[in-house]
């Protein structure tokens, strides 16, 4: 899941200035603090030897840095929490939460045709089962037959689905609430009895909103998406997922300090309940691949499943807008996940008067491959060394990625008369160090 923030310096670096060359502050000896700090003690001499020429927005940012630096230790720690941007690292988290929440809708449809579905639970790419039995699936002798052959050919869906938690801050990153909400509406075509094939169409939107006041971050998503299924022998299926989305992102990061004077040369600095806002675009592309094994016997199905799912993002460049100067400008960033899954569904359909109920649970032990902690080195907006020797710039690094979790998730689905179906699940996310997630999807297929 999920990927965030911080920065970080190593102040030894910053020394080499004198020779005419600053290496950038990086991960290796503090938290994201440590590094703003460098930056600022690389950066401000500078500026104060052309101070004459600075702009007002540069002059805004000679005078922040400053006060910083002659602040006392404990007020500088307190100011440097709010100056440092922490929260920016969560685009990840906040672009990816869009985007996927509809890929599971639209794969929950799978679902419909099928043992399981590729349903995703916010940052983790997951199968998930949700039976839907013809309403003519049970037997004589108790046993359900699950064939695709007596449905009809052309069939619609639609799913809605919302996922929350939080994430805990730690001494690398900002904590976090977040909210996650999408819909989808598709349809698909049996071929064959053995094939289905379909496109779907969805929004998401997403909301994070970050501890202590620290501001807010949201992103809204539209995704389109292909599916397959294929029964190419008794009890086994595959299932393929592949999807685009495009995330328009929106971001408010607030500072709000003072330095006091006591003690300190320079005069008071006051930044208060100041925005710095962005916005920018981002990519993302899925495929995911399934197969499912069914073991079950009569009313019952129950089975192994394994999944490979791959996702790449990536976020356009964009720079902050803040009045005091302490705005920062990003460049492009990118990352990959690669994810294995394996774990068991488990159905079984219960006939009444008017339909069929079908219960079900799954479990899925989720292993990341390919998703690392990533860095990326930022620069204030108005820095006039930016890009060249003087200024180091700062490294932001992403905390460390849980490399394993586990997904828990059941519900109940029902077909009705007259060919409608609908199910409603509940699903969790543990085994992660410092995030709590839980969800829920409710769907419906019909037939025109």
């Amino acid at each position: 899941m999920a990927m965030m923030d911080r920065h970080i310096a190593s102040l030894a670096l910053i020394c080499a200035s004198s020779i005419g060359w600053v290496a950038p502050a990086t991960a290796q000896s503090g938290g994201n603090e440590q590094a703003t700090l460098a930056y600022v003690q690389a950066i401000c001499p500078e500026m104060r030897k052309i101070r004459p020429t600075l702009t007002a927005g540069q002059e805004a940012l000679f005078r922040r840095c400053n006060s910083v630096l002659n602040s006392t230790p404990a007020d500088r720690k307190s100011a440097l929490t709010q100056i440092t941007s922490d929260e920016i690292l969560s685009q990840d988290a906040a672009v990816r939460g869009a985007s996927q929440m509809q890929t599971s809708a639209i794969s929950a449809r799978l679902s419909a045709m099928s043992h399981f579905s590729t349903q995703s639970m916010g940052t983790a790419m997951l199968w998930s089962p949700t039976q839907f039995a013809a309403s003519d699936a049970i037997q004589s002798d108790g046993s359900v037959d699950y064939g695709i052959g007596g449905t009809p050919r052309l069939q619609f869906f639609g799913n809605v689905s919302y996922s929350g938690g939080n994430r805990d801050a730690t001494t690398l990153e900002t904590g976090f609430d977040m909210n996650f909400t999408s819909a989808v509406a598709g349809a698909d075509y049996r071929f064959s009895d053995k094939f289905v094939a379909g496109l779907a169409l969805g929004y998401g939107h997403t909301k994070l909103d970050f501890d202590s006041d620290g501001g807010s971050m949201r992103s809204r998503a539209y995704t389109a998406a292909v599916y397959a299924m294929i029964q190419p022998v008794e009890r086994f299926e595959a299932s393929l997922l592949a999807a685009y989305s495009r995330v328009r992102y929106r971001g408010a990061r607030t500072i709000d300090y003072a330095l006091p004077t006591s003690g300190v040369q320079a005069p008071v600095d006051r930044v208060e309940d100041s925005t710095a806002t962005s916005r920018t675009h981002a990519n993302q592309s899925e495929v995911s691949v399934s197969v499912f094994y069914n073991l079950g016997e009569g009313a019952w199905t129950v089975g192994p499943v394994a999944q490979l799912s791959w996702a790449n993002l990536t976020i356009d460049g964009f720079a902050e807008q803040e009045a005091n100067g302490l705005g920062y400008r990003f460049a492009e960033q990118k990352s990959d996940s690669l994810q294995m899954a394996f774990g068991v569904d488990a159905s079984k359909a219960i006939s009444t008067s008017w339909g069929i109920l079908s219960p079900y649970a799954r479990a899925r032990a989720i292993f990341e491959t390919a998703d690392r902690q990533r860095t990326t080195r930022v620069f204030y907006v108005n820095d006039p060394f930016a890009g060249s020797s003087v200024s180091p710039g700062a490294t932001l690094t992403t905390s460390p990625t849980d490399r394993t979790r586990v997904s828990l998730a059941g519900g109940i689905a029902a077909q009705l008369p007259g060919g409608l179906a609908m199910t409603l699940e509940g699903q969790t996310l543990v085994g992660m160090r410092d995030v709590t997630q839980y969800g829920m999807m409710a769907g419906i297929r019909f037939a025109l």
